[in-house]
Protein backbone atom coordinates (compact mmCIF):
# COMPACT_ATOMS: atom_id res chain seq x y z
CA UNK A 1 0.00 0.00 0.00
CA UNK A 2 0.78 3.62 -0.29
CA UNK A 3 1.17 6.27 2.21
CA UNK A 4 -2.23 6.40 4.23
CA UNK A 5 -3.06 10.40 4.54
CA UNK A 6 -1.82 13.56 2.53
CA UNK A 7 0.82 16.09 3.47
CA UNK A 8 1.40 19.47 1.75
CA UNK A 9 3.95 22.01 3.11
CA UNK A 10 4.01 25.34 1.51
CA UNK A 11 8.45 26.04 3.42
CA UNK A 12 9.85 23.20 2.33
CA UNK A 13 8.34 23.13 -1.71
CA UNK A 14 7.47 19.49 -1.20
CA UNK A 15 4.27 18.14 -2.15
CA UNK A 16 3.29 14.53 -1.69
CA UNK A 17 0.19 12.67 -2.39
CA UNK A 18 -0.87 9.28 -1.86
CA UNK A 19 -2.92 6.91 -4.06
CA UNK A 20 -4.25 4.29 -2.05
CA UNK A 21 -5.02 2.02 -4.19
CA UNK A 22 -1.72 1.59 -6.48
CA UNK A 23 0.64 2.63 -3.20
CA UNK A 24 2.26 5.09 -5.57
CA UNK A 25 3.90 8.35 -4.32
CA UNK A 26 4.09 11.37 -6.27
CA UNK A 27 6.63 13.80 -5.09
CA UNK A 28 7.00 17.49 -6.87
CA UNK A 29 9.93 19.49 -5.74
CA UNK A 30 10.61 23.02 -6.35
CA UNK A 31 14.15 23.91 -7.58
CA UNK A 32 14.05 27.27 -5.13
CA UNK A 33 13.30 25.72 -2.54
CA UNK A 34 16.73 24.10 -2.11
CA UNK A 35 15.72 20.77 -2.55
CA UNK A 36 13.76 17.86 -0.83
CA UNK A 37 13.50 17.55 3.30
CA UNK A 38 12.35 14.15 3.41
CA UNK A 39 11.60 11.24 6.53
CA UNK A 40 11.35 7.25 6.28
CA UNK A 41 11.45 5.20 9.26
CA UNK A 42 12.30 2.35 7.13
CA UNK A 43 14.34 3.11 3.96
CA UNK A 44 16.92 5.28 2.74
CA UNK A 45 16.42 9.23 2.40
CA UNK A 46 14.22 10.43 -0.36
CA UNK A 47 16.02 11.57 -3.62
CA UNK A 48 13.78 14.12 -5.95
CA UNK A 49 14.26 13.39 -9.53
CA UNK A 50 13.59 16.14 -11.57
CA UNK A 51 13.26 14.30 -14.98
CA UNK A 52 11.32 11.21 -14.16
CA UNK A 53 9.27 12.78 -10.93
CA UNK A 54 10.10 9.02 -9.09
CA UNK A 55 11.59 8.26 -5.34
CA UNK A 56 14.18 6.65 -5.05
CA UNK A 57 16.27 5.51 -1.91
CA UNK A 58 19.61 6.88 -0.69
CA UNK A 59 21.98 5.53 1.47
CA UNK A 60 23.66 9.25 1.32
CA UNK A 61 23.14 12.51 1.72
CA UNK A 62 22.94 14.31 -1.94
CA UNK A 63 24.86 17.64 -2.01
CA UNK A 64 23.74 18.82 -4.46
CA UNK A 65 24.36 22.71 -5.20
CA UNK A 66 20.62 23.78 -4.88
CA UNK A 67 21.07 23.07 -1.42
CA UNK A 68 20.98 18.85 -1.74
CA UNK A 69 18.73 16.82 0.52
CA UNK A 70 18.34 17.12 4.16
CA UNK A 71 16.92 13.47 5.48
CA UNK A 72 16.73 11.37 8.56
CA UNK A 73 16.62 7.34 8.22
CA UNK A 74 15.62 6.41 11.23
CA UNK A 75 16.32 2.61 10.69
CA UNK A 76 20.12 3.44 9.30
CA UNK A 77 20.83 6.03 11.73
CA UNK A 78 20.47 3.72 14.25
CA UNK A 79 22.27 1.05 12.62
CA UNK A 80 25.08 3.51 11.42
CA UNK A 81 25.15 5.20 15.40
CA UNK A 82 25.25 1.16 16.69
CA UNK A 83 28.08 0.37 14.94
CA UNK A 84 29.80 3.24 16.12
CA UNK A 85 29.28 2.95 19.47
CA UNK A 86 30.05 -0.80 19.25
CA UNK A 87 33.18 0.06 17.83
CA UNK A 88 34.00 2.61 20.82
CA UNK A 89 32.63 0.08 23.52
CA UNK A 90 34.42 -2.78 22.04
CA UNK A 91 37.98 -0.66 21.89
CA UNK A 92 37.65 1.17 25.74
CA UNK A 93 36.80 -2.85 26.59
CA UNK A 94 39.95 -3.93 24.65
CA UNK A 95 42.29 -0.95 26.60
CA UNK A 96 40.85 -2.11 30.06
CA UNK A 97 41.91 -5.59 29.66
CA UNK A 98 45.10 -4.99 28.28
CA UNK A 99 45.48 -2.23 30.95
CA UNK A 100 44.29 -4.81 33.46
CA UNK A 101 46.71 -7.88 32.28
CA UNK A 102 49.16 -5.57 32.44
CA UNK A 103 49.15 -4.74 35.91
CA UNK A 104 48.16 -8.02 37.10
CA UNK A 105 51.31 -8.93 35.62
CA UNK A 106 53.00 -6.04 36.79
CA UNK A 107 52.16 -6.82 40.41
CA UNK A 108 52.61 -9.94 40.42
CA UNK A 109 56.17 -9.68 39.36
CA UNK A 110 56.94 -6.67 41.79
CA UNK A 111 55.59 -8.81 44.96
CA UNK A 112 58.07 -11.74 43.97
CA UNK A 113 61.21 -9.22 43.53
CA UNK A 114 59.86 -7.71 47.23
CA UNK A 115 59.48 -11.02 48.74
CA UNK A 116 63.09 -12.07 47.76
CA UNK A 117 65.02 -9.08 48.74
CA UNK A 118 67.28 -9.46 51.30
CA UNK A 119 67.03 -7.58 55.07
CA UNK A 120 69.69 -4.96 54.32
CA UNK A 121 67.95 -3.81 50.76
CA UNK A 122 64.69 -3.78 52.62
CA UNK A 123 66.20 -1.69 55.21
CA UNK A 124 67.47 0.63 52.48
CA UNK A 125 64.46 1.34 50.32
CA UNK A 126 62.14 0.93 53.29
CA UNK A 127 58.97 -0.89 54.12
CA UNK A 128 56.92 2.51 54.20
CA UNK A 129 58.27 2.80 50.47
CA UNK A 130 57.73 -0.79 49.43
CA UNK A 131 53.91 -0.85 50.38
CA UNK A 132 52.84 2.59 47.88
CA UNK A 133 55.39 1.28 45.06
CA UNK A 134 53.07 -1.93 45.05
CA UNK A 135 49.68 0.13 45.41
CA UNK A 136 49.57 3.98 44.58
CA UNK A 137 52.54 3.37 42.37
CA UNK A 138 51.50 0.85 40.23
CA UNK A 139 47.64 2.35 40.43
CA UNK A 140 49.35 5.49 38.30
CA UNK A 141 51.27 3.40 35.75
CA UNK A 142 48.06 1.24 35.49
CA UNK A 143 45.94 4.43 34.67
CA UNK A 144 48.63 5.83 32.35
CA UNK A 145 48.49 2.97 30.16
CA UNK A 146 44.58 2.35 30.02
CA UNK A 147 44.28 6.33 28.97
CA UNK A 148 47.26 6.38 26.28
CA UNK A 149 45.67 3.25 24.59
CA UNK A 150 42.60 5.12 24.28
CA UNK A 151 43.49 8.91 23.68
CA UNK A 152 47.62 8.12 22.60
CA UNK A 153 46.65 6.53 19.51
CA UNK A 154 42.71 8.53 18.65
CA UNK A 155 44.08 12.17 19.19
CA UNK A 156 47.32 12.01 17.15
CA UNK A 157 45.34 10.66 14.26
CA UNK A 158 42.79 12.94 14.90
CA UNK A 159 45.82 16.00 14.88
CA UNK A 160 47.44 15.38 11.81
CA UNK A 161 44.27 14.08 9.61
CA UNK A 162 42.96 17.69 10.77
CA UNK A 163 46.29 19.43 9.72
CA UNK A 164 46.23 17.49 5.97
CA UNK A 165 42.85 18.23 5.62
CA UNK A 166 43.04 21.95 6.47
CA UNK A 167 46.18 21.86 3.90
CA UNK A 168 44.18 20.80 1.31
CA UNK A 169 41.72 23.37 2.22
CA UNK A 170 44.00 26.68 2.74
CA UNK A 171 47.95 26.00 3.01
CA UNK A 172 48.10 29.73 3.70
CA UNK A 173 45.83 29.13 6.79
CA UNK A 174 47.48 25.99 7.54
CA UNK A 175 50.83 27.85 8.21
CA UNK A 176 49.14 30.04 10.53
CA UNK A 177 48.42 26.66 12.48
CA UNK A 178 51.89 25.19 12.00
CA UNK A 179 53.16 28.24 13.46
CA UNK A 180 51.29 27.80 17.01
CA UNK A 181 52.78 24.36 17.27
CA UNK A 182 56.40 25.55 18.63
CA UNK A 183 54.53 27.09 21.33
CA UNK A 184 52.52 23.93 22.31
CA UNK A 185 55.26 21.63 21.98
CA UNK A 186 57.10 24.09 24.58
CA UNK A 187 54.25 23.91 26.94
CA UNK A 188 54.21 19.91 26.75
CA UNK A 189 58.44 19.49 26.93
CA UNK A 190 58.00 21.97 30.16
CA UNK A 191 55.00 20.08 32.05
CA UNK A 192 57.07 16.89 31.52
CA UNK A 193 60.23 17.89 32.72
CA UNK A 194 58.46 19.89 35.72
CA UNK A 195 56.09 17.24 36.13
CA UNK A 196 57.98 14.19 36.71
CA UNK A 197 60.33 15.51 39.65
CA UNK A 198 57.68 17.00 41.48
CA UNK A 199 55.26 13.52 41.53
CA UNK A 200 58.75 12.05 42.59
CA UNK A 201 58.67 14.48 45.29
CA UNK A 202 55.03 13.81 45.98
CA UNK A 203 55.65 9.84 46.58
CA UNK A 204 58.85 10.32 48.44
CA UNK A 205 56.71 12.43 50.79
CA UNK A 206 53.43 10.05 51.27
CA UNK A 207 56.77 7.34 52.06
CA UNK A 208 57.21 9.50 54.91
CA UNK A 209 53.80 9.57 55.81
CA UNK A 210 53.66 5.75 55.54
CA UNK A 211 56.39 5.53 57.62
CA UNK A 212 54.98 7.53 60.21
CA UNK A 213 51.26 6.05 60.44
CA UNK A 214 53.55 2.60 61.11
CA UNK A 215 55.37 4.10 63.60
CA UNK A 216 52.57 5.32 65.75
CA UNK A 217 50.52 2.26 65.28
CA UNK A 218 53.77 0.12 66.16
CA UNK A 219 54.55 2.16 68.82
CA UNK A 220 51.13 3.21 70.06
CA UNK A 221 50.96 1.85 73.67
CA UNK A 222 54.56 3.64 74.29
CA UNK A 223 53.36 6.33 72.86
CA UNK A 224 50.29 6.64 75.04
CA UNK A 225 51.88 5.24 78.42
CA UNK A 226 54.75 8.19 78.09
CA UNK A 227 52.10 10.87 76.69
CA UNK A 228 53.60 11.43 73.72
CA UNK A 229 50.46 11.32 72.18
CA UNK A 230 50.73 15.11 71.38
CA UNK A 231 54.46 14.79 69.85
CA UNK A 232 53.14 12.39 67.58
CA UNK A 233 50.43 14.66 66.07
CA UNK A 234 52.72 17.60 65.68
CA UNK A 235 55.13 15.39 63.80
CA UNK A 236 52.21 13.53 61.48
CA UNK A 237 50.95 16.97 60.89
CA UNK A 238 54.56 18.99 59.84
CA UNK A 239 54.83 15.77 57.47
CA UNK A 240 51.00 15.80 56.22
CA UNK A 241 51.48 20.06 55.52
CA UNK A 242 54.72 19.09 53.59
CA UNK A 243 52.46 16.40 51.61
CA UNK A 244 49.65 18.69 50.84
CA UNK A 245 51.95 21.78 49.80
CA UNK A 246 54.03 19.57 47.29
CA UNK A 247 50.54 18.02 45.80
CA UNK A 248 49.36 21.48 45.31
CA UNK A 249 52.45 23.06 43.61
CA UNK A 250 52.57 19.15 41.56
CA UNK A 251 48.95 19.80 40.67
CA UNK A 252 48.81 23.26 40.06
CA UNK A 253 51.59 23.20 37.54
CA UNK A 254 50.04 20.79 35.66
CA UNK A 255 46.61 22.14 35.57
CA UNK A 256 48.12 25.43 34.01
CA UNK A 257 48.92 22.73 30.84
CA UNK A 258 45.58 22.56 29.71
CA UNK A 259 44.50 26.44 29.86
CA UNK A 260 47.84 27.45 28.11
CA UNK A 261 47.47 25.03 25.45
CA UNK A 262 43.87 26.06 24.84
CA UNK A 263 45.07 29.91 24.72
CA UNK A 264 47.47 29.18 22.34
CA UNK A 265 44.90 27.04 19.95
CA UNK A 266 42.14 29.90 20.70
CA UNK A 267 44.56 32.72 19.44
CA UNK A 268 45.90 30.70 16.65
CA UNK A 269 41.81 30.36 15.58
CA UNK A 270 41.81 34.58 16.03
CA UNK A 271 44.44 34.99 13.74
CA UNK A 272 42.49 32.40 11.07
CA UNK A 273 39.66 34.26 10.90
CA UNK A 274 41.47 37.24 10.85
CA UNK A 275 43.92 36.51 8.04
CA UNK A 276 40.65 34.61 6.41
CA UNK A 277 38.01 37.95 6.39
CA UNK A 278 41.31 39.97 5.01
CA UNK A 279 41.75 36.83 2.23
CA UNK A 280 38.32 36.70 1.51
CA UNK A 281 37.83 40.41 0.86
CA UNK A 282 40.72 40.18 -1.48
CA UNK A 283 38.73 37.17 -3.52
CA UNK A 284 41.91 35.00 -2.33
CA UNK A 285 39.26 32.47 -0.95
CA UNK A 286 36.01 31.53 -0.17
CA UNK A 287 33.71 31.95 2.75
CA UNK A 288 32.77 27.91 2.37
CA UNK A 289 36.66 27.35 2.40
CA UNK A 290 37.08 29.49 5.81
CA UNK A 291 34.08 27.93 7.15
CA UNK A 292 35.29 24.28 6.65
CA UNK A 293 38.54 25.24 7.85
CA UNK A 294 37.70 26.37 11.07
CA UNK A 295 35.40 23.02 11.59
CA UNK A 296 38.85 21.34 11.36
CA UNK A 297 40.70 23.55 13.23
CA UNK A 298 38.56 22.48 16.16
CA UNK A 299 39.28 18.87 15.58
CA UNK A 300 43.12 19.69 15.67
CA UNK A 301 42.18 22.01 19.23
CA UNK A 302 40.45 18.96 20.53
CA UNK A 303 42.92 16.71 19.45
CA UNK A 304 45.56 18.91 21.17
CA UNK A 305 43.92 19.23 24.30
CA UNK A 306 43.70 15.58 24.63
CA UNK A 307 47.11 15.09 23.75
CA UNK A 308 48.08 17.32 26.78
CA UNK A 309 46.11 15.40 29.06
CA UNK A 310 48.13 12.47 28.12
CA UNK A 311 51.58 14.28 29.38
CA UNK A 312 49.99 14.90 32.34
CA UNK A 313 49.39 11.61 33.09
CA UNK A 314 52.09 10.54 31.76
CA UNK A 315 54.63 12.64 34.33
CA UNK A 316 52.63 11.08 37.08
CA UNK A 317 52.66 7.27 35.67
CA UNK A 318 56.58 7.94 34.72
CA UNK A 319 57.29 9.09 38.18
CA UNK A 320 55.68 5.84 39.59
CA UNK A 321 56.70 3.59 36.99
CA UNK A 322 60.56 4.99 37.62
CA UNK A 323 60.13 3.97 41.06
CA UNK A 324 59.07 0.60 40.55
CA UNK A 325 61.80 -0.17 37.88
CA UNK A 326 64.10 0.95 40.47
CA UNK A 327 63.19 -1.88 43.10
CA UNK A 328 62.48 -4.75 39.75
CA UNK A 329 66.90 -3.58 38.87
CA UNK A 330 67.80 -4.76 42.75
CA UNK A 331 70.40 -7.71 41.97
CA UNK A 332 70.41 -10.85 44.16
CA UNK A 333 71.68 -10.02 47.15
CA UNK A 334 73.61 -12.57 49.89
CA UNK A 335 74.27 -15.45 47.12
CA UNK A 336 75.88 -18.28 48.21
CA UNK A 337 79.57 -18.02 47.47
CA UNK A 338 81.41 -20.77 45.38
CA UNK A 339 83.24 -22.97 47.80
CA UNK A 340 83.79 -26.60 48.72
CA UNK A 341 81.40 -27.40 51.08
CA UNK A 342 83.46 -30.22 53.09
CA UNK A 343 81.45 -31.68 56.29
CA UNK A 344 83.95 -32.13 59.21
CA UNK A 345 83.07 -35.34 61.03
CA UNK A 346 82.65 -33.75 64.63
CA UNK A 347 82.36 -30.21 63.33
CA UNK A 348 80.50 -28.05 66.29
CA UNK A 349 76.54 -27.05 64.81
CA UNK A 350 77.05 -23.37 65.16
CA UNK A 351 80.47 -21.36 65.62
CA UNK A 352 80.09 -17.18 65.75
CA UNK A 353 84.13 -15.96 65.25
CA UNK A 354 84.46 -12.33 66.33
CA UNK A 355 81.47 -11.47 64.38
CA UNK A 356 80.94 -7.78 64.02
CA UNK A 357 78.02 -6.18 62.28
CA UNK A 358 76.56 -2.82 61.42
CA UNK A 359 73.35 -2.05 59.64
CA UNK A 360 74.29 1.17 58.62
CA UNK A 361 77.85 0.50 58.62
CA UNK A 362 78.53 2.93 60.70
CA UNK A 363 78.48 2.09 64.60
CA UNK A 364 78.75 -1.20 65.52
CA UNK A 365 75.51 -3.06 66.17
CA UNK A 366 76.94 -6.90 67.75
CA UNK A 367 80.95 -6.53 67.96
CA UNK A 368 83.59 -9.20 68.46
CA UNK A 369 81.13 -11.83 68.98
CA UNK A 370 82.08 -15.19 70.01
CA UNK A 371 80.71 -18.61 71.17
CA UNK A 372 80.26 -22.22 70.42
CA UNK A 373 77.32 -24.23 70.28
CA UNK A 374 77.13 -28.62 70.07
CA UNK A 375 73.75 -30.60 68.57
CA UNK A 376 71.79 -30.53 71.32
CA UNK A 377 73.52 -27.45 73.17
CA UNK A 378 70.61 -24.48 74.26
CA UNK A 379 72.05 -20.88 74.90
CA UNK A 380 70.20 -17.88 76.51
CA UNK A 381 71.12 -14.57 75.31
CA UNK A 382 69.58 -12.09 78.10
CA UNK A 383 70.16 -8.30 77.68
CA UNK A 384 68.21 -4.85 77.54
CA UNK A 385 65.83 -3.68 74.33
CA UNK A 386 68.69 -2.84 71.25
CA UNK A 387 71.37 -4.64 73.05
CA UNK A 388 71.51 -6.84 69.94
CA UNK A 389 69.48 -10.55 70.78
CA UNK A 390 67.34 -9.85 67.24
CA UNK A 391 70.60 -8.90 65.61
CA UNK A 392 72.36 -12.16 66.44
CA UNK A 393 69.28 -14.38 65.16
CA UNK A 394 68.94 -11.76 61.59
CA UNK A 395 73.01 -13.17 61.67
CA UNK A 396 72.38 -16.76 62.03
CA UNK A 397 69.35 -16.93 59.77
CA UNK A 398 71.68 -15.05 57.23
CA UNK A 399 69.59 -12.32 56.78
CA UNK A 400 72.12 -10.32 56.98
CA UNK A 401 76.03 -10.62 56.13
CA UNK A 402 78.68 -10.05 59.59
CA UNK A 403 80.75 -7.19 58.25
CA UNK A 404 83.61 -8.63 59.66
CA UNK A 405 84.44 -12.41 61.25
CA UNK A 406 82.32 -15.30 59.90
CA UNK A 407 79.76 -17.74 61.22
CA UNK A 408 80.11 -21.54 60.41
CA UNK A 409 77.25 -24.11 60.62
CA UNK A 410 78.36 -27.56 60.57
CA UNK A 411 81.69 -26.43 59.46
CA UNK A 412 80.36 -24.98 56.43
CA UNK A 413 80.58 -21.04 55.99
CA UNK A 414 77.17 -19.72 56.33
CA UNK A 415 77.56 -17.35 53.57
CA UNK A 416 78.59 -20.55 51.29
CA UNK A 417 74.61 -21.70 51.96
CA UNK A 418 71.40 -20.27 50.67
CA UNK A 419 68.59 -18.64 52.28
CA UNK A 420 66.48 -22.90 52.05
CA UNK A 421 69.75 -24.44 53.18
CA UNK A 422 69.86 -22.39 55.90
CA UNK A 423 66.06 -22.77 57.14
CA UNK A 424 66.54 -26.85 56.54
Amino acid sequence: GGIIGNLESDNSGVEITNNENYGTVTVTAKRSAGGIVGRTCSGGLFKDNINSGNIENQSQNDDAEAGGILGENEDDGITMSGNENHGNVTANKMATGISRDFIIHLRRDLFGKISSLSASQRDRITEASLIPRLTTDTYNVHNMVDRMQRLGIRAPIMLLGGILVSLTLDPVLTLVLICTLPLLILVVVWSSKKGVPMFTAVQEQQDKMVRKVQESMTGARVIRALSRGKTERDAFGEINDELSEKQRIADTTMAAVSPLTGFILNAGLAVVVLVGARRVSLGLSQPGSIIAFLSYFTIILNAMLSITRIFVLYSRGSASARRIESVMKESEDLLPLETEKTLPASAPHLVFDHVTFSYHHTTPNVEDISFTLDHGQTLGIIGPTGSGKSTLLSLILRLYDPDSGRILLDGVPLTSCSRDEVCQ
